[in-house]
């Protein structure tokens, strides 16, 4: 039974974030059914079947994952690098696979590392760097730890909405969710968004209930009202 390594930090990549359910769950079925170098190829009805919705060739060539098309079949560009890293004629398990990717014609794609459209090393430098300057640009803050139990995760940016929408509790909300977080074990994705949703909560329970108070006077409102009903009849 053939095995293959996926990336844990694949539902973190950009590309892979913004695709629909779909075409996640049809970048698992091509790494899981192509061959050990990659290629893959199999009737779109069958795949249809399989994966339980209608598959095109341009879904397919459009996935998060790098698809191209080569010799009538599907190749995932990236996969010999990902599962086995630099292949070396000289070690005996590589062999198989580059004895494949020669008769396939992509070898030399592979060796050098390649990409599509990509004809020489120079045009190679220039994209790596270009992809260098994206990723920095899209670098996550660097959240901070607040609270007593040093638990909730804050960015600047965060920590600065959260003085503006509660300036005179903002601190509370902060020990409160670090309270319950030590108490419970329980953890959360978006510390910002837990405690805005729990500020939601408390004011809307506020709202809907009535005092005890209010409650009584309502009643006797209600009393009085059919009484004076009676009077006049």
């Amino acid at each position: 039974m053939a095995k293959r390594f996926v990336e844990t930090e694949i539902w973190h990549n950009e590309d892979f974030f913004e695709a629909t359910s779909e075409q996640k769950l049809l970048a698992l079925y091509l790494v899981t059914n192509c061959n050990y170098i990659g290629i893959f190829k199999k009737p779109m009805r069958l795949i249809s079947m399989e994966i339980g919705f209608t598959v095109t060739k341009e879904m397919i060539l459009n996935n998060p994952i790098k698809v191209e098309e080569i010799n009538g079949k599907f190749w995932l560009s990236s996969f010999c690098d990902f599962q086995y890293g630099n292949l070396k004629e000289t070690c005996k398990p590589h062999k198989r696979y580059i004895e494949e990717l020669k008769k396939e014609g992509i070898f030399e794609r592979v060796c050098k590392g390649y990409e599509k459209g990509i004809n020489t090393l120079e045009e190679k430098e220039k994209e790596k760097d270009i992809g260098i300057r994206k990723k920095n640009k899209t670098k996550k803050e660097t959240k901070k730890k607040h609270g007593e139990y040093l638990n909730v995760l804050l960015s600047e940016s965060d920590y600065q909405k959260l003085v503006e929408e509660f300036p005179n509790d903002h601190a509370d909300k902060i020990e409160r969710l670090s309270s319950y977080m030590a108490s419970t074990g329980k953890s959360y994705k978006n510390h910002l968004a837990t405690i805005r949703n729990w500020a939601k909560k408390d004011n809307t329970a506020v709202v809907a209930k009535p005092s005890a108070r209010e409650q009584q006077r309502a009643r006797e409102c209600v009393e009085e009202e059919i009484n004076l009903e009676e009077l006049m009849l």
